[in-house]
């Protein structure tokens, strides 16, 4: 393992959506794997409830990328009941099994949005941090029975709250953390996809932050850092405001990448905080916080720094253009300085 060669890998997770249709070759030859999104579980039993392009995006596996399947997203509901018992969890195992084993899955991501919180207004339990434990120990050993090549990873927040990772770390590949929709709830204008704190407008919460809390139980080789194809943005009560500022309604409705693509091209000006490393728009009483070429660049350098195992975005759909997906490859793979195109954009 020494004598390995660093390669951070690139995860691409894709909503299964009429925006598939607008995804290139070329753009998905640059990812490592596909995170298929999403199956859904109803009474114990995981299921895809709508495949409309998967037959299309398992082709992508004959170009030599992996896909893997993610399970849940937010507001999935029935983890809590599927991992209750031993029998359960059976039952879910044996329909994620049929799964893999009818459309040639490379890997599963657990994206449960949270053990033991009702968050979205989903079932939960006091074990459930215990069972999600057990769950992964019992999947991975039907994995090693089935494909020992088979990935399992999980999809988690910016906080070592939640999964008992001391445990996780000893039967999950890969720990994608969601480093984005760090501002839903605040009323305060600051970044939703950061990658380190600005505690001078009062924010706390980071992609690094992240890192540093779940670095103490799982090794940096397993640790994925995620990027936003999207902006959050809220609104200010008038005019003149700035970073730091009190909004007067909350960073909860969003905006695709490419919409605020149209509108950089319409005259928008990017603002950039160079504490956090991350873009935001202020316009027309508006706060946007989003990931342009320029934060991506610094996630890299930071994953790369750092020796993470990678870098994770949600989700190509987002994003029309090919730009964000190249910006990762260019600083991730190629791994050499590169001149922006366009300044700040």
């Amino acid at each position: 393992m020494e004598n390995e060669k660093y390669n951070p890998i690139t995860i691409g997770y894709l909503y299964d959506s009429d925006n598939c249709q607008s995804i290139s070759i070329d753009v998905i030859s640059k990812l490592d794997y596909v995170n298929y999104s999403f199956a859904l579980i109803d009474n114990g039993r995981a299921y895809i409830k709508e495949k409309n392009n998967l037959d299309k995006i398992l082709k992508y596996k004959d170009i030599g990328v992996k896909i893997s399947l993610s399970i849940g997203g937010w507001g999935a509901d029935g983890f809590s009941e599927a991992v209750s018992s031993k029998n359960s969890r059976k039952i879910f195992i044996d329909s994620i099994i049929d799964l893999i084993k009818k459309y040639d899955f490379d890997g599963i991501d657990l994206d449960w949005e949270y053990p033991s919180v009702s968050f979205a207004n989903i079932s939960s339990s006091k074990d459930d941090i215990s069972n999600f434990v057990f769950l992964c120990k019992e999947l991975k050993e039907r994995f090693l029975e089935f494909d020992k090549k088979i990935i399992l990873s999980a999809a988690v927040p910016c906080s070592d709250k939640y999964y008992d990772y001391k445990e996780l770390n000893k039967l999950l590949d890969y720990v994608n953390i969601m480093s984005y929709d760090l501002s839903v709830s605040s009323d305060i204008a600051n970044h939703h996809c950061n990658l380190y704190a600005n505690k001078e407008i009062h924010s706390y919460s980071s992609a690094d932050e992240a890192v540093k809390q779940i670095m103490r139980y799982v090794p940096k080789k397993k640790i994925v850092i995620g990027i936003a194809f999207y902006g959050r943005y809220g609104e200010f009560k008038g005019k003149d405001f700035k970073l730091g500022d009190k909004l007067d309604k909350p960073q909860l409705s969003s905006f695709s990448y490419k919409d605020i693509k149209e509108m950089i091209s319409n005259g928008v000006e990017v603002l950039w905080d160079d504490i956090a490393k991350a873009p935001y728009i202020i316009s027309d009483g508006k706060f946007i916080s989003f990931d342009n070429q320029e934060s991506i660049k610094e996630k890299s350098q930071y994953v790369i720094k750092n020796g993470l195992g990678g870098l994770m975005f949600w989700q190509l759909g987002a994003s029309s253009t090919n730009e964000l997906v190249e910006a990762i490859y260019r600083f991730t793979k190629m791994n050499k300085t590169w001149q922006l195109l366009e300044k700040k954009v």
